[in-house]
């Protein structure tokens, strides 16, 4: 990607409003469904703090995706990055078990 091809970024990318989001999808979700060794693909990884929360979540034996346009990551501990381009995903049907996308 150059330059002229670059996507505008509007992530929030700090840790003080990232864990309270992060905090809140695991109590939504955690009323519905056990977290514990499920697999989670988290769209629009921004800052990274929101996949390595879940990853604490999800141990021992689940695992944390998370997939951008763009690395803009402050943390890298405990999940797995794909940057992609486009549509497709690269993961094998019914690999993943939930699958979240946050705005701001």
């Amino acid at each position: 990607m150059n330059s002229v091809d670059k996507i505008s970024s509007h992530a929030a990318l700090d840790q003080n409003s990232r864990l309270p989001k992060a905090k809140k999808i695991v109590a939504l979700l955690g009323a519905t469904v056990a977290l514990k060794d499920k697999v989670i693909l988290d769209i629009g990884t921004g800052s990274g703090y929101i996949a390595h929360y879940l990853s604490n979540e999800v141990a021992p034996f689940g695992k944390v995706y998370s997939i951008d346009v763009e690395d803009q990551r402050q943390i890298h501990k405990g999940y797995e990055f794909k940057q992609i381009i486009g549509t497709l995903l690269p993961f094998e049907d019914e690999s993943i078990d939930i699958v979240i996308a946050t705005m701001s």
